[in-house]
């Protein structure tokens, strides 16, 4: 039986993989600006270093990854 759950959630990590691997100055971008709420910084005009831009590549893709494999195990044991 297929967990929907789980299924679901292999979805969410591929999507959510993807679209950070993808768009990896975009959401670097949006994370620092969630960090700068609240400090003195205008939020609008912060901006991602390099190395924080391919951390997020590279954490997305692994993210995608574990996407792909929660995914494929579900479908393995329907």
């Amino acid at each position: 039986m297929v967990r929907i759950s789980w299924l679901l959630l292999g979805l969410f990590f591929l999507g959510t993989g993807l679209y950070g691997a993808i768009r990896p100055y975009e959401l670097a971008r949006f994370t620092e600006q969630i960090d700068a709420l609240g400090s003195r910084h205008d939020v609008g005009s912060v901006e991602p270093t390099d190395w924080n831009v391919r951390l997020t590549r590279l954490v997305s893709l692994f993210l995608a990854l574990c996407g792909v494999t929660i995914v494929v195990l579900v479908a393995a044991r329907a």
